[in-house]
């Protein structure tokens, strides 16, 4: 559609008043300008897709996912030509595109900074994660999953195979804990879809999940996520439920319930005021009065699915 608009604008006659479709030498820069009216645009989009049905159906029919999953294809952004410079030949658009899988990918964002190009995906992966509940089987069809489960495994800072060459996930010390828990709530989202435990399964879904979960430098609330992502796989089915065992994911998940125990501080019942302390102290615990760990409920429902 960008070609086509910007073929008519080198066509138009020079003497009409008309502004042009679009310029070439503008659209898709990597100037802050640019950047932050493709972030107001994303969220509009998003409110206007949340508000009324019809809208969200415009936009799915626009493949407005399919351009936000673009920023999440590790794969193809790893497989983007470098831009070349802007010159006044009419084929600058067509060249500074690259096509792989079917999926056409701006060569622009080969060339992004990597702070703006993370700020472009943790946004994506924010409006992704209203609109993909929403139209489930259109993420589905464009294999959002798929794309959300290896930005994930590709966002990992210790797999330094998979971090050395790879422009669009490369992570800062700023972004990358943003750009993992994007990736896994867009996954918590969609985990429950029909179909996606055997195929997130079948790409090492489990075993990615499980070293998310393991990674003690990871925050509670990252590790909880991986946990209910990891749960979800493993329900009523045998497969994924077989490949936690063979990854230790269940002496994992067994070992964090004893360091749990062993951190954990009783909260005796208040109203036995007039008992001894050693009285009070032999009494169980009110659930009532502790505040229970959401990572340990996490687990106990992981381990309640997983074996």
């Amino acid at each position: 559609a960008i070609e086509v608009r910007t073929q008519a604008t080198q066509s138009r006659d020079p003497r009409s008043t008309e502004p042009p479709l679009a310029d070439r030498h503008t659209f898709a820069t990597s100037s802050n300008e640019d950047l932050e009216t493709k972030r107001i645009l994303w969220s509009m989009l998003s409110d206007l897709g949340r508000a009324e049905e019809e809208n969200l159906k415009l936009v799915v029919e626009a493949d407005f996912m399919g351009a936000l999953l673009m920023y999440l294809d590790v794969e193809a952004l790893d497989a983007a030509d470098e831009p070349e410079e802007w010159d006044d030949d009419e084929t600058a658009v067509s060249r500074d595109t690259v096509s792989v899988n079917g999926r056409r990918i701006p060569g622009i964002l080969k060339n992004l900074e990597l702070t703006k190009l993370h700020v472009l995906q943790q946004q994506a992966m924010a409006v992704l994660l209203n609109l993909a509940p929403r139209a489930p089987a259109a993420f589905q069809k464009l294999q959002g999953h798929i794309l959300a489960l290896r930005f994930l495994d590709a966002c990992d800072e210790g797999n330094d195979e998979a971090t050395q060459n790879t422009n669009a996930t490369r992570p800062s010390a700023r972004s990358a804990d943003g750009l993992v828990r994007g990736a896994l709530m867009l996954l918590i989202s969609v985990v429950g879809l029909p179909g996606l435990q055997n195929e997130l399964g079948n790409l090492d879904g489990v075993e990615i999940m499980l070293k998310r979960f393991a990674d003690s430098r990871a925050g509670a609330n990252m590790r909880n996520d991986a946990v209910m992502i990891l749960a979800k796989l493993c329900e009523n089915h045998e497969d994924n439920q077989a490949r936690l065992r063979r990854a230790h994911g269940v002496s994992l998940l067994i070992q964090e319930i004893d360091a749990y125990v062993k951190r954990r501080v009783p909260v005796t019942r208040s109203r036995h005021k007039n008992l001894s302390e050693a009285a009070r102290d032999a009494m169980p615990s009110s659930s009532s009065a502790e505040k229970v760990d959401p990572l340990i409920v996490g687990v106990l429902d992981c381990l309640w699915h997983g074996v």
